[in-house]
C-alpha cells in the first residue's frame, strides 16, 4: 500500500511538473528583444550611436509558426527616410540553441535617427512567421521613453506602404492617428506628430469640406496654444502650406498673423554645453555658469527667428501660387513677384523655376529666356537648367548655336562633377545630352555630326525608338538605306513604344528596298524584339511605388466590368498594349501563362486603340485563347500613361506598387517576384 501511495504520489508530481513546463512554455512569447527599451549613446561629442540589440524566436512557444525550421533568417526594415517616408531592408541569419530558441544580433551600420525597427522571420522553406501581417518592431529610447521619430515612424507603417520586400501592414489610420496622439499626450510640446495627425484625420473623412473644417477649428486651437515656438509653427506652415486652397481662410489670416509677429513674440532660449536648454530673456540677459547669454546672442537669435518667420511666410506665398487655379501666364507672373517679395528666401530657385516651366508651356521664347537667366544664376554648376533651355529650343526648331553653346556647358559640369575631387556627383539620363547635340547639328544640316550623335545617344540608350527613329532619318538622308533600315528595325523593336511611326517607317523602307513582303518584315520586327528582351531585362530595375491607384473600369471582352473595386482583396495586374506594338505582341503568350500559373492574382490586358472585333480577330490569328483582355480606347491618362507596353502591379489593399516600362525578357519571373514579395494574407 506505502508503495502504491508512493508511486501514485511521483505520478502526480510529474504530471504538475510537466503541466508547469507545459503552462510555461506556453506564457512564453514568441519573440522577445533584449534590450526591450535600446537607448542610444549620446557621447559628448559626434553623433548618436544606435544601440545594440538581440532578437530571439522561440519555437516551442504557443502561437509560433516556424516551429520545425531547419534554419531561419530574421528581415528587419528600418526607415532611412523623414518620416518614414523610406525603409530599407536588411536579412540576418540567425543562430539555434539546444532549448528550441533562435537568436540574431541587430546592429545598424549608419546611424539611423529615427531610431525604429520592423521585423519578421522566414525559414529555409520559405514559410514566413510575421505576427498575422502585424510584425514585430522596437522603438529605440532615450532617457527611458521611445524617441519621438521612432514613434512617428511606427505609426507611418499603418498607412498600407511596402515597406520593403515582406513588410507591409494593412491600411489602418485610425491605429497610426492612436499612436501619435497618445505621445503627443505624453508629450505636448513635441510638435512633428501634429502634421501627420492632421493628415490622417482628412484622409479618414475622405477630404471632404466638414474634414478641413474641423482640421482647421484644430489648427486654431494649436496656434493660440504655440503662438510663441518657431518650431511649432514650422510645423503648423509645412501643413497648411500645401492645403491652403481647402483650409478655412480665417486659419491661413491667423497662421499668417503669428508668424509675422514671432520676432517680438517668440521664446528665446539658450542651449548650455551639455545639450540642455534654458529660456532667456529679453530684457536681463541671464548671468552665471548655466544657461549664460549676452546681448550678441540674443542678437543673433531674434537675426535667426526672423529669417526663419521670413522662410515660412514665403513658404505660404509659394504653395498659393503652385495650387492656385489660373493661367500660365498669371502663374509665372505670380513666381517673378514672388522672387521680388523674398530675395532671401529657399524657395528662390523653385519660384524661377516656376516661372521657367510656364513660359516654356506658353511657348514664349523671351520670357524663357529670362527666367532661364535667373535660374542658372542661382545655381551655376547644375546642369539640368541649361539642358531644359537646350530641349526647349530644340522643340521650338530654333537657335541650333546657341543649343549647342549650351550642351558644351552641361558637358563641361557633368565632367567636372565625375572628378575625384569634386564635391557632387551629377547623375544624367543616358544619351539625353548626345539627342540634343544631334538634334542641334541635324537643325543645322551637319548631317555627319548629327548622324554621330544619335549614334551615341543610341548606344547609350538602346532601349529609346526616337532616338534610333532619328538615326534612321538621318542615314536614309546620307543614302545609307542598310544603315537606316537597322535603325528603323532596333526603333519599332524597342521596348517602348510611343506610336506606331518607327513600325510603319521600317516596313516603307523594308518594302522599298524590295526586302520581302510586310509579313517578312513582321517576322523580322518579332525576332528582333525577342533579342531584345534579355538586355532590357538585365539592365531593368523594377520600379517600387506606394501610391492609392487611381479610379479605373474597362470592360473585358465578355463584357465585364473590371475596376479598382473589383479587383481588391488580391493583387491585379494591367498590363497595356497595342495590336500595332511588336514588342507587346511578342509579350502576350508569356502573359497568358503568367495568367494561368498566378490565380491568386487578377489580370486584365489592355488593348488600346482598336474595336472588339479586331482585338477577337488578332487574339484567334496569335492563338491567345485564355488571355484575358479589356479595352480602352484612349490611352489610361489616369495613371500617367502614353506608352506601350506597361505593366502595373496593384496590391490587395489597392494600391500600385510596381510598374514596368517596357517588354520584359521573362515576364512570369519578374511579375513572380512582384508577386512575391507583397505580403500574402494570413
Amino acid at each position: 500500500m506505502r508503495s502504491y501511495l508512493l508511486f501514485a504520489i511521483t505520478v502526480l508530481l510529474t504530471a504538475f511538473t510537466l503541466l508547469e513546463d507545459a503552462s510555461g512554455a506556453a506564457a512564453l512569447p514568441v519573440v522577445t528583444t533584449e534590450p526591450a527599451c535600446p537607448e542610444w549613446i549620446m557621447p559628448a561629442t559626434g553623433r548618436p550611436i544606435a544601440p545594440h540589440i538581440n532578437v530571439s524566436y522561440n519555437a516551442r512557444a504557443q502561437g509560433a509558426r516556424l516551429t520545425s525550421a531547419q534554419s531561419m533568417t530574421l528581415v528587419t526594415a528600418v526607415p532611412t527616410g523623414p518620416f518614414g517616408s523610406r525603409f530599407e531592408s536588411t536579412m540576418i541569419p540567425m543562430t539555434p540553441s539546444t532549448n528550441g530558441i533562435w537568436h540574431a544580433d541587430y546592429s545598424s551600420d549608419r546611424t539611423f535617427f529615427t531610431g525604429y525597427l520592423i521585423f519578421f522571420f522566414v525559414d529555409e522553406r520559405g514559410r514566413v512567421d510575421n505576427n498575422h501581417a502585424h510584425y514585430w518592431d522596437v522603438l529605440f529610447c532615450q532617457d527611458a521613453e521611445p524617441t519621438a521619430s521612432a514613434v512617428i515612424a511606427q505609426a507611418s507603417t499603418y498607412e498600407g506602404r511596402l515597406l520593403v520586400p515582406g513588410i507591409q501592414r494593412p491600411p489602418d489610420l485610425v491605429r497610426a492617428l492612436d499612436i501619435l496622439k497618445a505621445d503627443l499626450k505624453d508629450r505636448p510640446n513635441h510638435y512633428d506628430p501634429s502634421n501627420l495627425i492632421w493628415q490622417y484625420e482628412l484622409q479618414l473623412a475622405g477630404g471632404s469640406d466638414s474634414a478641413y473644417e474641423q482640421v482647421g477649428r484644430d489648427l486654431e486651437v494649436y496656434i493660440i496654444t504655440h503662438s510663441h515656438s518657431v518650431n511649432a509653427l514650422y510645423t503648423a506652415v509645412l501643413f497648411v502650406s500645401p492645403e491652403q486652397q481647402k483650409l478655412p481662410l480665417r486659419v491661413i489670416k491667423q497662421l499668417r498673423n503669428a508668424v509675422e509677429a514671432l520676432p517680438q513674440t517668440a521664446d528665446l532660449y539658450q542651449q548650455d554645453r551639455t545639450g540642455h536648454i534654458y529660456p532667456v530673456s529679453r530684457e536681463v540677459p541671464p548671468s552665471g555658469l548655466r544657461g549664460q547669454a549676452n546681448d550678441t546672442a540674443i542678437v543673433e537669435f531674434l537675426a535667426e527667428v526672423r529669417r526663419r518667420a521670413m522662410n515660412m511666410l514665403a513658404d505660404l506665398d509659394y504653395w498659393s501660387i503652385s495650387r492656385q487655379q489660373s493661367t500660365l501666364q498669371k502663374k509665372a507672373e505670380d513666381y517673378l513677384a514672388f522672387t521680388v517679395k523674398y530675395p532671401e528666401s529657399l524657395r528662390l530657385r523653385e519660384a524661377y523655376g516656376g516661372a521657367f516651366d510656364c513660359y516654356r508651356a506658353l511657348k514664349d521664347v523671351a520670357a524663357t529666356e529670362v527666367a532661364f537667366e535667373k535660374l542658372a544664376a542661382l545655381n551655376p554648376i547644375s546642369p539640368f537648367s541649361l539642358l531644359s533651355m537646350a530641349e526647349f529650343y530644340i522643340a521650338q526648331k530654333i537657335k541650333p548655336e546657341r543649343t549647342l553653346q549650351l550642351a558644351d556647358q552641361v558637358a563641361a559640369i557633368y565632367a567636372e562633377s565625375q572628378l575625384p575631387s569634386s564635391r557632387q556627383r551629377i547623375s544624367m539620363q543616358p544619351g539625353r545630352l548626345d539627342l540634343v547635340r544631334g538634334q542641334a547639328h541635324l537643325m543645322l544640316n551637319n548631317l555627319p555630326a548629327a548622324r554621330a550623335d544619335f549614334e551615341a545617344a543610341a548606344k547609350a540608350a538602346p532601349g529609346r525608338p526616337d532616338v534610333f527613329s532619328l538615326l534612321g532619318q538621318v542615314c536614309e538622308q546620307m543614302g545609307d538605306n542598310p544603315a537606316a533600315l537597322e535603325a528603323y528595325l532596333s526603333a519599332a523593336a524597342a521596348p517602348y513604344q510611343e506610336s506606331p511611326a518607327p513600325r510603319e517607317a521600317y516596313e516603307r523602307l523594308f518594302n522599298t528596298l524590295k526586302l520581302g513582303s510586310k509579313q517578312d518584315a513582321g517576322q523580322k520586327l518579332s525576332a528582333r524584339a525577342a533579342q531584345n528582351a534579355k538586355r532590357v531585362a538585365d539592365a531593368y530595375t523594377p520600379l517600387a511605388l506606394t501610391r492609392p491607384a487611381p479610379e479605373f473600369s474597362y470592360t473585358d471582352l465578355a463584357g465585364k466590368r473590371f475596376d479598382k473595386h473589383t479587383t481588391k482583396g488580391k493583387p491585379a495586374l494591367l498590363t497595356f498594349w497595342s495590336i500595332w506594338c511588336a514588342p507587346c505582341v511578342a509579350e502576350l503568350p508569356a502573359i497568358e501563362a503568367f495568367q494561368k500559373r498566378h490565380p491568386e492574382a487578377t489580370l486584365l490586358a489592355v488593348e488600346i486603340g482598336h474595336k472588339a472585333e479586331d482585338v477577337r480577330s488578332f487574339l484567334s490569328a496569335h492563338n491567345l485563347r485564355t488571355l484575358h483582355v479589356g479595352l480602352s480606347a484612349d490611352w489610361p491618362r489616369d495613371f500617367g500613361l502614353n506608352a506601350v507596353p506597361i505593366s502595373i502591379v496593384i496590391d490587395r489593399f489597392g494600391q500600385i506598387q510596381f510598374a514596368h516600362v517596357g517588354q520584359l525578357a521573362d515576364f512570369g519571373a519578374i511579375l513572380g517576384k512582384d508577386l512575391d514579395v507583397l505580403p500574402k494574407p494570413n
